[in-house]
């Protein structure tokens, strides 16, 4: 997500109608551009939902952090991401990391986003001798972060907003923005996924938002980021209106199949409006979610519960929020109790999450979609702790999923017919590497594509059990005896694919 909230002019009229409806709740959306960095082409629309107020052309905005400036020395770590954001490279802890050797004793392996690469004895490296915190030469050349100050998702806490590339935008709704709006590509006119960032609901988090649109994008899916409002002053009533004011608006513009992928809260805010739409006899806003470590069970944000020690961070507070208990809405539904609803569902979960364990969270809610007869696909191995977000192993087979489901198109999916089947890599590669080029510029989408090991076969040759279940659902379970429990996989495909 490009430029500074602070820095933005409203360039663009208001969308006439009938891209603009009077009775919709996006009624009082005013797009703002935001220039893209140089490698970029085109700019990223600030689509502001629910309410937002119009501004005349020229107009300067300014958008608050959701936390004051004086706080930011106490942001979580998975949040400030001192190895992540800025062009100063930074070890996990903040310090400045400096050209050194990797001596085979000091340094450990490279920890950004689970790499786990080490490079050989006397290798040019980034280097923290203090903390002993090093950084390979693949990671130090992936994109970063933007910093704290410069955050779309870290400003706007009362202007719930939606994040388009100008080249996504239909052909009418180009004509309607004038000369700002590019071409859109033909490989990305197959339906929108709108991507929900994670954050205990009370942050955004940005390895969950740009990153997933690069990757969507570079594999011929069009995806957009959805800046909902976030906990103390708004509760889960406000949020799920955020996401299904962004699914009308979406429809308006693009068309298509609208779906939306929730990382951990954001899962959880997307299961939840699918209840609500349920309950309200109301048709489904979405017509599929992609669910990856989600928080289903809100047991956890329960201030009631004495034995749940509180995760908040509350303005540094560290207590529960006045409007934590909104989050309790439905929590039985989602665990499979009465009132369960879910459009199709592609859910994945890990064996060594402890935030939110398969057991208590993605288990239930799989069964549940068994139970009902939703189409559904669940992946539940072992990639890691929370929030690993788009580590190898869940990636391809979402984009398969996509694709059957209406999204992408044709020439995508031939583009990449020669094996860009994404797993977990082997201890000896470098993970890192099988996502150097996934990085791909959104308006230049497709004219790269995800790098990695060739494979013929898709097929999984582990050997598997299958039970059929309700409308025709096949169940494949690994042998946990042969492979072990953190190995074991759990696939759950309404259409009886043999992975």
């Amino acid at each position: 997500l490009p430029s500074s909230p602070n820095d933005i002019h409203s360039t663009l009229p208001p969308v006439p109608s009938p891209v603009e409806r009077k009775e919709s709740v996006a009624d009082a959306m005013v797009a703002m551009r935001r220039h893209c960095p140089a490698k970029s082409q085109g700019s990223v629309l600030q689509f502001r939902l629910c309410g937002a107020k119009r501004c005349r052309a020229a107009r300067r905005v300014t958008e608050a952090p959701i936390i004051p400036k004086r706080l930011w020395g106490q942001l979580p770590s998975w949040i400030a991401l001192h190895a992540e954001r800025g062009r100063m490279r930074k070890c996990w802890n903040g310090c400045r990391l400096l050209r050194d050797v990797q001596d085979g004793r000091r340094f450990p392996k490279c920890e950004i986003r689970g790499c786990g690469f080490r490079a050989r004895a006397g290798t040019q490296i980034l280097a923290c001798r203090a903390c002993h915190w090093s950084v390979c030469d693949v990671c130090e050349r992936r994109p970063r972060m933007p910093p704290l100050k410069t955050d779309p998702l870290f400003h706007g806490p009362r202007s719930p907003s939606l994040f388009i590339h100008e080249s996504l935008l239909a052909d009418e709704v180009s004509g309607a923005l004038g000369a700002y709006a590019a071409p859109l590509p033909h490989m990305l006119r197959g339906g929108t996924v709108i991507v929900c960032p994670g954050g205990n609901y009370e942050f955004l988090s940005p390895l969950e938002a740009q990153p997933v649109v690069d990757w969507l994008a570079a594999a011929g899916i069009a995806a957009v980021v959805l800046r909902y409002r976030l906990l103390p002053a708004y509760g889960l009533d406000d949020m799920m209106d955020d996401l299904e004011a962004a699914a009308t608006l979406v429809r308006s513009l693009r068309g298509g199949p609208v779906a939306a992928m929730g990382f951990s809260a954001g899962g959880h805010l997307a299961a939840s409006l699918a209840l609500r739409a349920a309950q309200r006899n109301q048709p489904q806003p979405l017509d599929a979610q992609i669910l990856v470590y989600p928080g289903i069970n809100p047991r956890e944000w329960d201030p009631r519960c004495s034995e749940v020690e509180c995760c908040f961070f509350n303005h540094g507070k560290h207590t529960f929020p006045r409007k934590a208990p909104t989050l309790l809405t439905g929590g039985q539904a989602l665990l499979g109790g009465p009132g369960f609803a879910a459009p199709a569902t592609f859910l994945v979960g890990s064996t060594s999450d402890t935030c939110s364990p398969p057991k208590q969270h993605t288990d239930p809610y799989a069964e549940a979609l068994k139970v009902n007869g939703i189409p559904h696909v669940y992946v539940r191995r072992n990639f890691g702790e929370h929030g690993f977000a788009l580590i190898a192993g869940w990636t391809g087979r979402c984009v398969t999923w996509l694709e059957r489901c209406g999204f992408g198109s044709k020439g995508a999916a031939a583009a990449k017919a020669d094996a860009r089947w994404l797993r977990p890599p082997e201890p000896s590669v470098h993970a890192m590497a099988l996502r150097a080029h996934i990085q791909v510029p959104l308006g230049s989408a497709g004219s790269g594509l995800m790098e990695g090991p060739p494979e013929s076969d898709r097929a999984e040759s582990e050997a598997t059990s299958e039970t059929v279940g309700a409308c025709g659902t096949v169940s494949q379970e690994c042998d946990a005896d042969v492979y072990g429990d953190e190995e074991a996989m759990l696939l759950l495909d309404s259409c009886g694919r043999q992975w």
